[in-house]
């Protein structure tokens, strides 16, 4: 995964790679959810990308920017709207990240 949060699914994919955005309701929620082919996340740092200030891959940081701080937001976010996010990945292959949202917290 690179740096800049902004658009990791387009810098952060591979030549002719994949990007897919699907939304749907379902459970009583909004699920959106981003796949992208790519170098994806280890495993061991998988419990870390949601952390501010965290990089999965510091040898990047000057070429991409960013400052770890993207994914944490969005954490926040999701969290004070009731809702969940994660994410999931095969290193050197994708990445996914799914947020789930209540539809009680969208519809005011």
């Amino acid at each position: 995964m690179c740096d800049d949060d902004r658009d990791n699914a387009i810098q952060c994919n591979v030549e002719n790679g994949q990007i897919k955005f699907v939304a749907a309701q379902k459970n009583n929620g909004i699920f959106v959810s981003v796949y992208n082919t790519g170098p994806g996340v280890a495993e061991d740092d998988l419990g870390n990308v949601f952390e501010q200030f965290y990089r999965v891959e510091k040898s990047r940081s000057l070429q991409y920017g960013g400052a770890g701080l993207g994914l944490a937001v969005v954490r926040k976010i999701v969290q004070l709207h009731g809702g969940t996010v994660k994410m999931e990945s095969e290193e050197g292959v994708w990445a996914r990240i799914t947020i789930w949202l209540p539809l009680n917290t969208l519809i005011s």
